[in-house]
């Protein structure tokens, strides 16, 4: 079974998302088209954005493109014309509008928790298991990791200081887009200089610093990629923690030591922050 929802998503909201993850539950293959619209004040998130945010929170939905319409017959007045027909109050339901609405008065508070270390630390396995923990519990979370990211709003990208840089900065911009929805968003990305923690408490409402702290040592000795090695061997070129520094955060909100801690002990670390800081 497939189910196709077609919308501006200017940006994904808990309504979305309610919607989505109703046929998720039932099962179905979930198709998303995002109307290709005009980047204005009204819709300040480009098409990529967008698909970032989708595939944030469901990483195995199919995402495609199709052009911006010029008229519909049911819904609101956003950025086409409009001509009402009436429809069976069942149907009317059927609304990212509507049940935005309806779960507005449950809205959590929306926040980013980035994840913060050298390559191999831990830094995904470790976010994934926060998000499979905040939503045994009833928590909504999205996950921007790099591979996701790289495929979508920073694909043009490459791998220099200042496109690294700029990848983090759209990044803030969609986790921001998300948190402004009630959403908990857990990204993960090396983010090795100082000055880029800087820019991200600056375009970020609530940020978390979680530290996945880890000798060098033993992320070279957990490189499954051999990415270590090939620096190592001068075949990448300012890889963080070889040939380019990796400055730990001064004031990260929690530490996880992942060579002495287990992933539960990690994982259990930052849910009990949360909930100290009373964020959940």
């Amino acid at each position: 079974m497939r189910s196709l929802f077609i919308g501006r998503w200017q940006p994904l909201h808990r309504g979305h998302i309610a919607l989505v993850q109703s046929a998720v539950e039932n099962g179905h293959d979930i198709i998303i088209g995002i109307r290709d619209t005009a980047i204005s004040a009204d819709n300040p998130y480009t098409v990529d954005d967008r698909a970032g945010m989708i595939k944030a929170v469901f990483p195995h939905a199919t995402v495609f493109v199709v052009p911006d319409f010029d008229e519909i017959c049911y819904g609101r007045k956003v950025g086409y014309s409009f001509r009402q027909i009436q429809l069976d109050k069942g149907t009317e339901d059927i609304s990212g509008t509507k049940t935005r609405e309806r779960v507005r008065e449950h809205q959590e508070l929306g926040y980013v928790v980035w994840f913060v270390g050298l390559p191999s630390a831990g830094k995904t396995t470790l976010a994934d298991e926060v998000s499979v923990k905040l939503r045994e519990q009833g928590h909504m979370t999205a996950r921007l990791d790099g591979d996701v990211v790289r495929k979508t709003f920073s694909a043009d990208l490459g791998y220099s200081a200042a496109d690294r840089t700029e990848n983090l900065r759209r990044t803030a911009v969609v986790a921001n887009a998300l948190a402004g929805s009630g959403i908990i968003v857990l990204s993960s990305f090396i983010t090795p200089y100082g000055s880029q923690l800087d820019m991200l408490h600056s375009n970020l409402d609530n940020l978390v610093v979680v530290h996945v702290n880890c000798p060098l040592e033993e992320c070279i000795r957990r490189d499954v990629k051999g990415m270590y090695r090939r620096a190592l061997d001068g075949e990448i070129e300012q890889f963080t923690g070889i040939d380019d520094v990796f400055e730990p955060p001064m004031d990260p909100d929690v530490v996880c030591n992942t060579n002495v801690e287990t992933l539960e002990e990690s994982a259990c670390k930052v849910v009990e922050y949360l909930k100290m800081s009373d964020l959940l």
